[in-house]
């Protein structure tokens, strides 16, 4: 991107693959590249410090302010340098800011470039590249390695979208003291770049670098609702869990440790209780182990009342909400959800779905719900981060003692425009009774094309099996050769033949979505307004049926219609001329000294007197040029200004 340029930016950010990144010959360190987040994060040996640079003010020059890191350039003495710094960016892999700076802008042989030093060193380094265009050379990265040694890599955008993301993720056998991030060159200048969530692990993370586990879910039994949960940090070199505590700001919950939990044991049990079970009730649990790692499990406890539902929280925290809707009659009563990140023992997941990838900084969290809610639920299922359409809403219903597979039950996937960056909004339906719930990606189908971009292709999907038509629409996932495939075998609605619908999905296999404006044109009533102007016309608009007005206010008329929209029908009144003495017309001349006895009528628009209504007069003497026809002869000389007379 040459910022002397114009600037094109997008709403969504893709994440993209960089090419095979070759390391130079003449190195001492082993360092093993990346080109995807989810496969880097599972090969660290600890957890990483990422910086987003979304907490800073646009424009904020960096230098030493985040611990650790020291950023830096050669090119800071020459004239027009711009300094580095954070900077306002639609596209950004973390909404809103990136980091860019360390170059010359404008025509020159000077080459963007960024320092920066780690103190302490690091093993492993990560980043977004953002803004280069895909026609440039490569950009380059060089380590500076503790035993002095060095290593070359470089990157490049192999889509062919400048406003692409693309991963860039290295480890190494030898700590990193230095990293030099070079920019290409692009038509014969200098290609700009920007960084976004870098991300790094310090050589001093220690050896227990492996998260706790945190498991929780609803119990009913005889003496009430409560939540029965367990951390665990007994893998090999793990430190055992030292604490198990309500995080701050939880409110109405009481959470109980098993009495003989001991700092550093491997499992520590707890349950959590409602305290006033006429308030509702929230909060997490923390678990942390003796190296400062922890995981959290949000828990809500909502008090419910007599069904019907509309729109009726049951779960939050972390990033989620889910609400439900529920047209059943039922007895009011308490739910309680837990919150928790996938565990083997929760159910599969179906086949071209998967978690959250692990640079999702809100990934997908599984919910599981006792509540007294039964029969057909509407479900709606927020998730924090950048709108992503590839999400979908899973389900899966207690059926005798354990959960069957997940399901996928979305009807509709929609950007919430209203809240920056977008989250993702799903929805769907189904029959309730003890229920998990969770949110996945849409990753494969069966087309031998990496869809989700992480350089597998067709991964967990049943190519070259006898074809198996899961939702029964005629269309399996994976068809034999010759024959019709389905893009999606969960739901019934989607397959090559279907009808395209406005709700955010690829209802008929065509890879695009919400095309041809599906539901367009109809007649609608539009929300908040009234007589003519609740006249509107229907568009599909990020996935939902908007209802767009086409009908402005205008002057009342006798027409039957509330035309200035005030909520009124012809609330207007004709004036149906003055009475004798005065003619009808208003033609009538009057001497001076006289008294005019002064009447008229107004009738509505039924023709009928009107008896309230509130009229102003204006009189006008001769001389300003007003002029009657006929002279009227009147004797009165009662007092003026009394009753009709003027």
């Amino acid at each position: 991107m040459n910022r002397a340029a114009p600037v094109f930016r997008l709403l969504l950010s893709l994440l993209a693959l960089v090419s095979p990144v070759a390391v130079g010959p003449v190195v001492a360190a082993d360092v093993t590249t990346y080109t995807s987040a989810g496969i880097w994060l599972e090969a660290l040996s600890g957890t990483p410090t990422v910086e987003g640079f979304d907490g800073w003010d646009d424009e904020t020059i960096l230098t030493t302010q985040i611990t650790g890191l020291s950023f830096s350039s050669p090119n800071a003495e020459l004239e027009g340098y711009f300094p580095i710094q954070t900077d306002a960016y639609e596209p950004a892999a973390s909404f809103p800011n990136v980091l860019t700076g360390g170059g010359v802008p404008g025509p020159g042989e000077t080459l963007q470039t960024i320092v920066i030093e780690f103190s302490p060193a690091i093993t492993a380094l990560a980043f977004q590249l953002g803004a280069y265009h895909p026609e440039a050379t490569p950009l380059s990265v060089f380590f500076e390695f503790t035993d002095e040694s060095t290593a070359l890599a470089s990157v490049t955008n192999d889509t062919e979208d400048e406003t692409a993301n693309v991963f860039f993720g290295a480890i190494a056998d030898t700590p990193i003291f230095r990293v030099t991030i070079t920019s290409g060159t692009e038509s014969g200048g200098y290609e700009e770049f920007v960084l976004d969530d870098l991300a790094w692990l310090t050589e001093e993370d220690g050896d227990d670098v492996t998260l706790p586990v945190c498991t929780a879910t609803p119990v009913d039994l005889e003496g009430g609702l409560f939540i029965a949960g367990s951390a665990t940090d007994a893998g090999e070199g793990d430190s055992g869990i030292a604490t198990v505590v309500l995080a701050p700001g939880s409110t109405n919950l009481d959470l109980v440790v098993d009495p003989e939990f001991e700092a550093g044991a491997p499992t520590a049990p707890f349950s959590v209780f409602i305290i006033d079970s006429d308030m509702d009730a929230s909060g997490s649990v923390v678990a942390t182990d003796g190296a400062e790692l922890s995981c959290t499990i949000p828990v809500d406890f909502r008090t419910l009342p007599a069904g019907p539902l509309s729109d009726e929280v049951l779960c939050s925290g972390e990033g989620i909400l889910l609400s439900v809707s529920n047209a059943s009659v039922t007895d009011p009563g308490i739910s309680a959800c837990t919150a928790t990140l996938p565990q083997p023992s929760d159910p599969s997941y179906p086949p071209g779905y998967e978690p959250s990838p692990g640079s999702d900084f809100t990934p997908c969290r599984i919910l599981t719900i006792e509540s007294p809610v039964e029969g057909f639920t509407d479900m709606v299922y927020k998730k924090d981060g950048t709108f992503d359409p590839r999400l979908r809403l899973l389900f899966s219903r207690l059926e005798g003692t354990s959960f069957p597979p997940f399901t996928d039950i979305t009807t509709a996937v929609e950007p919430i425009l209203t809240v920056v960056p977008d989250p993702t909004r799903m929805s769907g339906g189904v029959r309730w009774t003890p229920v998990k719930i969770a949110c996945a990606l849409l990753a494969e189908t069966c087309n031998g094309v990496d869809d989700d971009l992480d350089g597998a292709v067709d991964e967990g999907l049943p190519v070259g099996e006898p074809p198996v038509d899961n939702d029964e629409d005629g269309y399996p996932l994976c068809a034999a050769a010759g024959a019709t495939a389905d893009c999606n075998d969960q739901i019934t609605t989607i397959n090559p033949d279907a009808a395209e619908t406005c709700n955010g999905m690829d209802d008929n296999c065509d890879t695009t979505i919400d095309e041809g404006d599906p539901g367009s044109g109809a007649d609608c009533a539009v929300a908040g307004e009234l007589g003519a102007c609740a006249v509107g016309e229907t568009s599909c608009v990020d996935g939902a049926l908007t209802c767009t007005q086409t009908v402005q206010p205008s002057a009342e008329v006798c027409d039957g219609r509330d035309n200035d929209c005030d909520g009124r029908t012809d609330e207007v009144y004709v004036f149906s001329g003055y009475l004798p003495p005065v003619n009808a017309d208003g033609s009538s001349i009057f001497r001076r000294r006289r008294a005019i006895p002064l009447k008229f009528r107004l009738n509505d628009c039924q023709g009928a007197m009107a008896s309230n209504a509130i009229a102003t007069l204006q009189v006008f003497f001769y001389r300003s040029g007003i002029v009657g026809v006929e002279i009227e002869e009147v004797s009165s000389v009662a007092t003026s200004n009394t009753g009709n007379r003027f």
